[in-house]
Formats: structure tokens, C-alpha cells, sequence
């Protein structure tokens, strides 16, 4: 089973849909995890798929076609902030700060309704191609998988999986559950960006045993370009993105570190599985990693379509350069 990994990286998403829209040209995914950007990219091509493949099998999928859509959305439709996000004025976020009804420095309701409108829940149901996005709780501080099959809260969940704490309000999910008792017990749950708990699901990916070759397409350079930064951090959006994008990196270059680290150990078998030790049943999967080779710096409240061009074509040429090198065949 060929497994696509879709990391975080808010609108440095459109990097990763250059890099989707070359490696789908090659790569035929069975499955598809995703976070935050990485989950709005899956969801939107669960739905292209299943819009005009339903229930179609992967090898009878165009995913060229799946890809350049993504891209054609993207272009169309995320070129300028106020599609994206609304700026809170000064007095909003007083008000709601002193009422203790805080929900984000910025408003969402323009991604919101533009995803509403455009992923339809009967679509991404009709793909074959099961697709999990990631989110966190607040309450728990879990993170949770959701699955597109047979689930009927998918688009929120995806919703909730790209919502920026702090920076993007919370979203709140009504939960029923059944108790010992057999009495259905309702709940609200508060969810955040799955990307607080796991940038890239490539763990979640690696823990499916059916899952036998990966690509990984990240959306953050391995190291911060300090120049291509401001510095005024006194802007509370400025300084929070800041925080989340340090956070964000470490924890991906140490998920990828670690995760080459037990697959170049398991190769040291006969059996591609770790005998035993810390890394004990862990066996080898291969797994192509793309990812940007610099920052690009850009802030959702104030990018341009320009932007975004450069990011999905940076995307594309890192993804090409990088499927070259391994001869087209996941290594």
C-alpha cells in the first residue's frame, strides 16, 4: 500500500501542491494522511476524486488530473489574504479578551465557507482512497486521526485540523459517546491544528502495517533563513506565526531524523525489522521526503498571488529533483 504524508505549514501549503501536483504524475497513493494545510489538501483531492472517479480503484485514478486541479484551486482561489483570513480590529479583541470569549486574532469564516462550498462530504466519501486528517484537543490534548470513511463530520474535522491555535479561532465539536452504562453521553469538544501534536502524520502512516512505501511532502525548510525574516515582534500575529513556525520545524526535523534513524537500523536485518531494543518490531519502509530548501517567509496576512506562483513552482522543482534522484522509484 503506497501511503501520501501530508505535513502542516499554513499557506506554505502551496509549496506542498507543487510538489503533489509532480509526484502524483509518477505515484499512485492507496491512502492519504494529512495536517492542517496538508489535511485541506487531501480533502480537496478526495473530493476532485471523488467527483469524477467514484469509487474508482488508485490505479484507475487520473491523479495528473487530481494534482493540476489542486493547483488550479490553489491559483483561483488562495492568491490574497482576505480569502483566507479576517484581521480582528483592535477593539474586537479587547471586547473579547475581557469577556473571556477570546477566539482568535484572526476571523475564518472566508477559508471556512470557501471549503464548505467547495469539498462536498458525498464526494470525498465516493473516493476510493481513504483519506485521515489529524487534530488536536484542547481539552485532552489528543490527537486524533479522523478517517473520510463513514464518517460524517470529515469536513469539519478537516476544518479543525487547520486552524492555527491562537492565530485562527477554535473549533467546537459536538461529540456523543456511550457510556458503561449504555446512556449516550454529549460532549463539546475544543479542537485546534493537528500540527500541535504532529506536523507530518508520518508516524500515523509508518503504524498502518499495510502501508509499504511512502512519500513525505513537507512544507518547512530543514533550517530557518534568518534574513528572509523580519524582525518586528511586537506584532502579536508576527511573533505567535514565528513561535509556531520554530516549533513546528524542530519537531519535524526530529520526526524525520528519527524516523530514518530506525529505518536505516532495520535495514541492518535480514528481516527489515528491528529484533529487539528501544526500536523493537519497527521495520523498514521506504520513504521519498520532499521538502523546501529555504524559507519563504511568507505571512498569511499580507502574501500575494505572486506568492504563491513561487511556492507551488518551488514545489515542483524540489519534488522533480528529488524523484530524479531516486530514478522515479520510491528508495
Amino acid at each position: 500500500m503506497k501511503a501520501l504524508v501530508l505535513a502542516g505549514g499554513s499557506i506554505l501549503g502551496a509549496f506542498q501542491v507543487g510538489a503533489i501536483s509532480h509526484v502524483l504524475k509518477f505515484y499512485q497513493p492507496d491512502i492519504i494522511y494529512g495536517v492542517s494545510v496538508g489535511a485541506l489538501n487531501g480533502g480537496y483531492l478526495a473530493n476532485f476524486i471523488g467527483k469524477n472517479f467514484p469509487n474508482a480503484s488508485s490505479t484507475n485514478i487520473n491523479w495528473t488530473a487530481a494534482g493540476d486541479d489542486l493547483k488550479t484551486f490553489w491559483l483561483t482561489n488562495l492568491v490574497k489574504p482576505e480569502q483566507l483570513v479576517r484581521q480582528r480590529n483592535l477593539a474586537e479583541l479587547i471586547f473579547n479578551v475581557i469577556a473571556n470569549k477570546f477566539d482568535g486574532l484572526t476571523d475564518t469564516k472566508p477559508l471556512d465557507s470557501l471549503v464548505k462550498r467547495l469539498v462536498l462530504l458525498e464526494n470525498v466519501q465516493r473516493c476510493a482512497v481513504p483519506v485521515h486528517v489529524g487534530y488536536t484537543s484542547l481539552d485532552t490534548g489528543a490527537f486524533t486521526l479522523a478517517p473520510s470513511k463513514n464518517n460524517n463530520d470529515f469536513i469539519e474535522d478537516m476544518l479543525a485540523s487547520a486552524h492555527l491555535p491562537l492565530i485562527m479561532p477554535i473549533v467546537r465539536k459536538t461529540m456523543q459517546t456511550l457510556t458503561s452504562a449504555n446512556i449516550i453521553q454529549t460532549t463539546v469538544q475544543s479542537l485546534t491544528d493537528g500540527g500541535v501534536v504532529n506536523v507530518s502524520p508520518l508516524r500515523c502512516a509508518l503504524q498502518n502495517p499495510n502501508v509499504t512505501e511512502i512519500v513525505a511532502i513537507s512544507c518547512h525548510s530543514p533550517k530557518v533563513d534568518i534574513a528572509a525574516h523580519g524582525k518586528n515582534w511586537g506584532d502579536l500575529i508576527a511573533q505567535a506565526s514565528r513561535v509556531f513556525d520554530i516549533m513546528n520545524r524542530e519537531v519535524l526535523n526530529d520526526d524525520l531524523r528519527r524516523t530514518f534513524d530506525i529505518n536505516d537500523e532495520a535495514q541492518n536485518h535480514a528481516t527489515n525489522i528491528i529484533p529487539s531494543g528501544a526500536n523493537a518490531g519497527k521495520r523498514y519502509v521506504p520513504i521519498v521526503s520532499i521538502r523546501p530548501d529555504t524559507d519563504f517567509a511568507i505571512d498569511i496576512r499580507s502574501f500575494t498571488a505572486e506568492d504563491i506562483k513561487k511556492m507551488i513552482l518551488a514545489g515542483e522543482g524540489v519534488a522533480a529533483r528529488e524523484w530524479g534522484v531516486q530514478g522515479g522509484v520510491v528508495v
